[in-house]
């Protein structure tokens, strides 16, 4: 099934297809073109107001919005855990808290706090993610990691105060 002209429907487009005043009854089945890009149907409307919607689809750990769930994760998620502002600037402007649990809640609590990138590293390390081959991490990817460890580490690590004893 395809779409007419080659078309390709944009998300936030609605589309009225029943059209009446009082709408009763369902389809047995739905069969929709399928959309690409990131791109699903949402019929949730189609029963009440007769209408059909393109809205992007949510990758749960998908946090830099590319399509794949992987190690190049990590990092954006660690932003949106601690400046969730500055996350949405970068990767999603209009991304609202609902669709930021979507991507976000990898444990199934229906929060997003920092056991979720526990379960996306533990996804990632039983070899879960996207259907794709995970690349490696960039070069400036790790480098980064690494200086994060190494600012907590500093962090943590108090020198002690050389004491000298004076007696006299």
């Amino acid at each position: 099934m395809s779409l007419i002209g080659g078309f390709t429907p944009q998300a936030g487009e609605t589309f009225d297809i029943l059209i009446s005043n009082a709408l009763s009854g369902s389809f047995d089945t739905l069969q929709l073109p399928e959309l690409t890009g990131g791109m699903m149907w949402d019929t949730s409307q189609l029963y009440t107001s007769g209408a059909l919607s393109v809205v992007e689809t949510f990758l749960p750990g998908d946090f830099n919005r590319d399509g794949h769930v992987d190690a190049s994760d990590i990092l954006p998620m660690m932003k949106a855990l601690t400046d969730l502002s500055g996350y949405k600037t970068t990767y999603d402007p209009t991304l609202t808290a609902a669709q930021l649990l979507l991507i976000g809640d990898l444990d199934g609590d229906n929060k997003f706090t920092n056991t979720d990138l526990q379960a996306l590293l533990n996804l990632l390390q039983s070899g879960g993610g996207s259907a794709n081959p995970v690349p490696e991490p960039a070069a400036f990817t790790l480098l980064t990691l690494a200086a994060i460890s190494l600012i907590v580490a500093r962090a943590r690590w108090r020198p002690r105060k050389n004491v000298r004893n004076h007696s006299g």
